[in-house]
């Protein structure tokens, strides 16, 4: 759900004609690609950032990638893990709607910390009007320098 892709492009994948996009709003089974026997990726592109303006108007936005899971057809016991934009707009927004855990990938800064405040309340919010299924599993510590004591801070 990102549109820098970088975790598209990190298993050598590319979603050169905007496939997330389409199926986010036209409502359809998400496109998905084998990487190995057990893992499975639905490309992310550019184009999603396009879908970040369109979707201000939609009148159930939050539910758009809910319902293009459920058409996709995974097996039962599949795990997704949705990967967000590193920032809290309406992509961001969609994957909270949809998911039942949070981890956070963070790295230690003040900036960092600052937005984590924000996060827990983001996600308190969350689970009162939208997704009472939504916890917080933790976060991920990244890009970490042991004697810097903003890490330890974070």
């Amino acid at each position: 759900m990102d549109p820098q892709a970088s975790l598209t492009r990190a298993f050598g994948e590319k979603d050169k004609d905007g496939l997330l996009y389409r199926a986010l709003w036209q409502q359809t089974a998400l496109p998905v690609v084998p990487i190995s026997e057990n893992l499975t990726l639905t490309p992310s592109s550019i184009d999603l950032s396009r879908g970040e303006k369109q979707s201000i108007s939609e009148p159930v936005r939050e539910f758009l990638l809910e319902t293009c899971l459920k058409k996709t057809g995974l097996p039962d016991q599949s795990t997704v893990i949705l990967d967000c934009p590193p920032s809290l707009g309406i992509l961001s927004i969609v994957c909270l709607a949809t998911a039942r855990h949070l981890c956070v990938v963070v790295q230690p800064g003040g900036f960092e910390l600052r937005t984590l405040v924000h996060l827990d309340d983001t996600v308190r919010i969350f689970r009162e009007r939208v997704n009472p299924n939504l916890s917080v599993l933790g976060a991920v510590l990244t890009n970490c320098h042991p004697r810097r004591a903003i890490t330890e801070q974070v």
